[in-house]
């Protein structure tokens, strides 16, 4: 029993934990920035960087849940339309192959429906068909890929292409990114195969070894210098014009192909293969956290165009507090657990219209006039200010003049340094004069041109007072125009500018009097300053959620998550997870594109317990927390959830715990998110917070209050040593009463989700994060009072 129960794996059994094994063989394809994380290798010239010698993958079958987009494949005549083959496959009007042979449409069975056909002709990549399962794989050359034609709709099977490129490499226009030039494959170590056999029968005809491959050297990066970054897809080149697919039906943009060539070793011959960039999570564990908090991630993917990374850093709790550390690297990202402030940057504005419906927008183009006050009149004292993006405009001749005088104590004022404030906007500057004055000769003035100041060089504008103040417009319209602001703003603006045909200050005052402003454009704001509709909703609560990054090197403290281990990119092939993969364009989950549907998803945590049940080498351990597990059970509320990581994180608990005290598996129960929606708890608040808030008196939920002690821990009666019930009059005693319920569940109030982080599986619409203990949220607990 010894050596079963020792924990290094060296001298005992160790301990087999199911998040590990679910992260570690998670490997996916990647596509899109992803707020759990980004690709692995940005570049096809990076050590580790994955290659694939077939065309087409399963991640070209993915869908749009929400507005039914997939990929596209056609097939052109490489010398022109009518010359025949040799013909090029293409995805979205990008190169992937070239054949000899157009090939045929087949059914199941292999029998040939219709030949394949050229260009005009459009095929979608269609894994979600009905009578296909959505975990079909087609990951080897000659594996089947379902395809749909688009004309009627008549759906089968294409053979799976081998990657060629005979006669694209001197056309730009079907290879504009320079060939990769390889390490021998089948021979040496260099170019390592991934085969993650055996195979389970029914898989075994998809896969074949020598199919896929990392590379394991060092080579010259300058080969990768014209090639786009893997962390984000290129636009969709198919010509929309006249092509059988309209825009509407296809992705706006996918993985750019990027080529390179090698010699077989064993043939001596050529091959071909294509970059197959992976999503790949971050070692982050307890004991060696992320030093940079996922800044990295975070930074590199924060154009937003088309979603970004999260910070991963984790919370501190009583599970990682005795080996958090002290980080100074420049891109250390942190959050805090309680979302009190949010920054009002544009793509957050654009996530709140998304999540609520309200159209809260910056206002720009209002003018400088006789309206906008005397920024240099004794009576004044305020005035505002916009970084501009290029310091050489205060050298431009704007056509106002500013006395000396001015000039130095704007300058002066801009140069203050407030960078440490937590509220501080980096673009735009309120300054006030207290104790100096302006020139006389600049007191008439409205427009105060450029000074340069800040700091660094810069150049600042002189704008209007309420330039790029934000403002919920929602039910806002034009009076002039007559138009509403949903008329007046795009889907994709978070900027209003305010008509030029009614750009008087007048005019605004008189449109913005019913209206106040929550902040400027990138200002932190108090989450309460926020509208009620907005401050109260919890996927708005995580989607804002403040990350930072560290410029100055200060000390972050940074912590890491039990069994949030790194993917290992030998593993997640043909066996290997996916992970649920909501991505933005500007907002939180305008996208859900995936592969697979929610009960394939929700099939990967009985794979994992499985592996582990049947196959880890401590069973004993793997026993002992099935039995624990069976004890304090959990279930999901609605009947159904796809995510894979937040339950085993859960069964973790029993894993981690299996040989250790009764008492520790309770409160990391107690405090797990999964828990607390299962005897809802969670969210639970006090008598004074419900009063407070919209003057009701709601008891806490009584719950989880009764069942920690009837389930989970005393039982309903007094028992004696022997296990027999203690009598009083021949009846049972008691462990507790109602009074005792009611007054516990005061206990289990304010317990609330930490807010989402990067570097785990997203947590579906539930706008927090579960992997994570849950926090006790000191407005809505009940305080004891003695």
């Amino acid at each position: 029993v010894g050596p079963k129960m020792a924990a290094p794996p060296a001298t005992g059994a160790g301990l087999s934990s199911h998040r590990e094994f679910f992260r570690r063989h998670t490997n996916p394809r990647f596509e899109y920035p992803y707020v759990a994380g980004g690709a692995g290798p940005l570049s096809a010239c990076d050590y580790s960087s994955r290659w694939r010698s077939f065309a087409l993958t399963e991640r070209d079958g993915l869908v749009d849940f929400k507005t039914g987009v997939s990929k596209y494949l056609s097939i052109k005549e490489l010398n022109g339309p009518g010359t025949g083959a040799p013909y090029v496959w293409m995805v979205e009007g990008m190169a992937r192959t070239v054949t000899q042979t157009i090939g045929s449409l087949t059914d199941g069975d292999g029998n040939v429906l219709r030949a394949m056909e050229v260009e005009p002709e459009m095929y979608k990549i269609a894994f979600q068909v009905d009578a296909i399962e959505d975990n079909h794989k087609s990951s080897c050359v000659g594996c089947p890929v379902p395809v749909c034609v688009s004309t009627d709709g008549l759906c089968g099977f294409v053979e799976n292409p081998k990657v060629d490129i005979t006669g694209m490499e001197t056309n730009p226009d079907l290879m504009p990114y320079s060939v990769v030039s390889l390490p021998d494959v089948h021979g040496g170590i260099s170019m390592v195969p991934v085969d993650d056999g055996p195979y389970l029968p029914k898989l075994s005809g998809y896969q074949a070894a020598g199919d896929e491959f990392w590379l394991n050297a060092t080579i010259d990066p300058s080969q990768c210098s014209d090639h786009p970054s893997a962390i984000l897809p290129v636009p969709s080149k198919l010509d929309d014009a006249t092509s059988a697919v309209q825009q509407a039906q296809h992705v706006e943009a996918a993985s750019a192909p990027i080529f390179g060539h090698a010699i077989n070793a064993q043939t001596g011959g050529e091959e071909a293969l294509l970059f197959d960039p992976r999503f790949q999570f971050k070692d982050n564990t307890v004991e060696n956290p992320l030093m940079d908090g996922g800044g990295a991630a975070y930074l590199a993917s924060a154009s937003r165009e088309l979603g970004y990374a999260h910070c991963s850093n984790a919370p501190r709790t009583f599970l990682n507090e005795d080996h958090c550390r002290l980080s100074f690297d420049t891109d250390a990202c942190q959050t805090e657990s309680a979302v009190e402030s949010v920054p009002l940057t544009a793509s957050n504005l654009l996530a709140i219209r998304q999540l609520t419906g309200r159209f809260v927008v910056a206002v720009d183009g209002l003018p400088l006039d006789a309206g906008s006050g005397l920024p240099c009149a004794p009576s004044a004292s305020a005035s505002r200010w916009a970084l501009l993006p290029n310091s050489a405009a205060c050298s431009t001749e704007d056509g106002i003049e500013l006395a000396p005088d001015t000039v130095s104590t704007m300058a002066n004022l801009l140069d203050e340094r407030r960078d440490g404030r937590k509220d501080y906007n980096p673009t735009l500057k309120d300054v006030r004069r207290v104790l100096t004055q302006c020139d006389p000769s600049d007191e008439g003035k409205h427009d105060l041109g450029h000074v340069a100041g800040g700091g660094g060089g810069s150049c600042w504008r002189h704008v209007h007072p309420d330039h790029l103040n934000v403002y919920d417009l929602t039910g806002y319209t034009h009076p002039g125009m007559g138009q509403s602001i949903e008329d007046m703003v795009g889907p994709g603006e978070a900027v209003w500018t305010f008509p030029a045909s009614s750009a008087t200050n007048q005019d605004f005052v008189a449109a913005m009097a019913a209206y106040t402003p929550i902040g400027k454009l990138d200002d932190l704001v108090a989450l309460a300053s926020l509208p009620p509709a907005i401050a109260s909703n919890e996927q708005v609560i995580a989607a804002l959620a403040a990350y930072s990054v560290n410029p100055h090197g200060d000390g972050v403290v940074v912590c890491g998550s039990p069994g949030e281990v790194g993917s290992d990119w030998n593993l997640g092939g043909i066996d290997g997870f996916d992970v649920k993969m909501p991505h933005s364009n500007g907002g939180w989950t305008l996208y859900n594109r995936e592969i697979y549907k929610d009960w394939t998803f929700m099939k990967q945590k009985h794979t994992v317990w499985a592996h582990l049940a049947l196959g880890a080498p401590d069973q004993l351990r793997q026993r002992a927390a099935w039995a624990l597990h069976q004890i304090l059970p959990i279930a999901v509320i609605e009947g159904f959830s796809p995510e894979t990581e937040i339950w085993t994180s859960y069964y973790d608990i029993f894993v981690r715990n299996a040989f250790g005290n009764y008492r520790d598996v309770l409160r990391e129960v107690s405090y797990n998110n999964l828990m607390g929606e299962w005897l809802s708890f969670v969210g639970n608040t006090a008598v004074q917070a419900g009063i407070d808030r919209d003057g009701r008196v709601v008891y806490p939920d009584e719950n989880y209050a009764r069942e920690v002690m009837q389930l989970f821990s005393v039982g309903l009666f007094q028992l004696n040593m022997d296990g027999t019930k203690k009598l009083e009059n021949g009846e049972p005693i008691p462990t507790y009463t109602n009074d005792d319920v009611m007054s516990y569940s005061r206990a289990w109030t304010g317990f609330s989700a930490n807010i989402y982080r990067g570097n785990n599986e997203p947590d579906g619409n539930f706008g927090g994060l579960r992997n994570d203990p849950m926090w006790i949220d000191r407005r809505v607990f009940q305080l004891y009072q003695y």
